[in-house]
């Protein structure tokens, strides 16, 4: 009998087909994110990453970061706590005037004429009080006080001009100008004088103080003061270095004359002062941009052994010309100190006076005792009856005077 098989193929190739539907459907991947199906779950406040993590340290930049909180509670707030020293621990101390002014009262009854660092140190808080606090001391009482402790201090242990002069100017102002004055321990010389051209009621003034009956020297300094249209005079401060009177190594000062010596209009102070220089030092002293300033060229000395001739009081002469025999040292033996000299002239040209010598001039020895001797050196190494008679000849001819 034969059976028919038609019906069983299409059963089988659909079994088939099936399967391998199956097994391709199982070999696609399936997608990571979840599928949109609608529910009514909220969605979560942070991002859930949607692909894991690189397993090798790249350069690639992550994706967006995880915001994972900590369980660190937060800090509180910080509560600033006030110094427990004083203020000036932790800064520079305000100084007041009235500090600094005892400051320098403590520093000058420490004075003391060998200790040159006190002494450095008292200038260095003067010099502080001025600047700091510019017309210091502004207390008149204060001035006082300072006045009183310079003059008491050794002599010449401080240059006192800084506080003289407000003291001065002050008692000058009070004075009127008219005369001289007294004012504390100060005797004041007034010499009327046109310094500016602007009122011609200027004067100079030499400022001295001296103790033990006039024995000893405190202070001793020549100073120009201009007035102005108020009638105020004010000191001229100076521009060029020269202490009062004991201080350093001045010795002495003296105002020649009070004139129009360069025929400019206006009128200079000559000063000749002694210092530990030969001769004499000659100042020719004017208003200058309202400073006292030397006219001597700068960097030269006018060093007068001997004057020759200055024909100021000869109002023909337009320019007259200082001439004068200056000195200088050879040798500062203490046995036989010997001075060279020169004749030279001091001409006024370009606002400053200007030094000109003969064509063939040359320094030379001073006719002396101790250029002489000095000279005849070495004397001990010559037989005692000729080093005698030499020194006796010298004697003979210049006396004690060296």
């Amino acid at each position: 009998m034969t059976v028919k098989r038609t019906g069983y193929l299409p059963i089988g190739m659909m079994i088939g087909i099936g399967i391998c539907l199956l097994v391709l459907a199982m070999m696609v991947p399936m997608p990571l994110s979840a599928q949109g199906i609608a529910t009514n779950t909220p969605p979560p406040d942070v991002a859930i990453p949607t692909a894991s993590a690189p397993m090798f340290v790249t350069n690639t930049p992550p994706s967006e970061p995880a915001f994972i909180s900590p369980n660190t509670p937060v800090p509180t707030a910080v509560i600033p706590q006030p110094p427990q020293a004083p203020l000036e621990n932790y800064a520079l101390q305000l100084w007041l005037e009235r500090d600094v002014v005892n400051l320098a009262l403590e520093q000058i009854a420490a004075l003391d004429s060998t200790d040159k660092d006190t002494q450095r140190a008292v200038q260095l808080t003067l010099y502080e009080l001025g600047r700091r606090f510019p017309g210091a001391p502004n207390n008149p009482a204060d001035l006082d006080r300072l006045i009183a402790a310079v003059l008491a201090a050794p002599i010449g242990t401080v240059d006192m001009r800084p506080l003289v002069h407000p003291y001065i100017e002050a008692a000058l102002n009070s004075n009127g100008a008219g005369s001289d004055f007294t004012v504390g321990n100060f005797n004041v010389i007034v010499t009327p004088a046109n310094l500016d051209s602007r009122s011609g009621q200027d004067v100079v003034l030499q400022i001295t103080a001296l103790a033990n009956g006039g024995a000893v020297v405190q202070y001793d300094e020549i100073v120009l003061a201009t007035r102005n249209d108020a009638g105020q005079f004010s000191i001229l401060p100076i521009a060029y270095e020269l202490p009062a009177v004991p201080f350093d190594s001045i010795r002495s000062v003296r105002l020649q004359r009070v004139a129009d010596v360069n025929r400019d209009g206006l009128d200079e102070a000559v000063l000749e002062v002694q210092d530990d220089g030969p001769g004499i030092r000659l100042y020719i002293v004017a208003d200058r941009n309202n400073q006292a300033t030397d006219l001597a060229m700068p960097s030269e000395e006018i060093r007068v052994g001997e004057f020759v001739d200055w024909p100021v009081a000869n109002l023909e002469i337009i320019n007259p010309e200082l001439s004068v025999i200056e000195v200088a040292r050879v040798s500062e033996s203490p046995d036989w100190p010997c001075l060279s000299q020169i004749p030279v002239t001091w001409t006024y040209a370009n606002n400053f006076y200007r030094p000109s010598t003969a064509l063939n001039a040359q320094l030379a020895n001073q006719d002396s005792l101790g250029c002489t001797l000095l000279e005849a050196e070495p004397i001990l190494a010559r037989e005692p009856d000729e080093a005698i008679d030499l020194i006796n000849s010298a004697l003979e001819q210049y006396g004690f005077d060296v």
